[in-house]
């Protein structure tokens, strides 16, 4: 059950380009 907090930090980071962009290059390079 995620909390209120990931919950924020999971859309923080889907809507930020530059850290989805790190982590799609960083899934990438496996």
């Amino acid at each position: 059950m995620l909390t209120e907090a990931q919950t924020v930090r999971s859309s923080l980071i889907e809507d930020d380009p530059f850290i989805n962009s790190v982590i799609k290059g960083g899934d990438n390079l496996n």
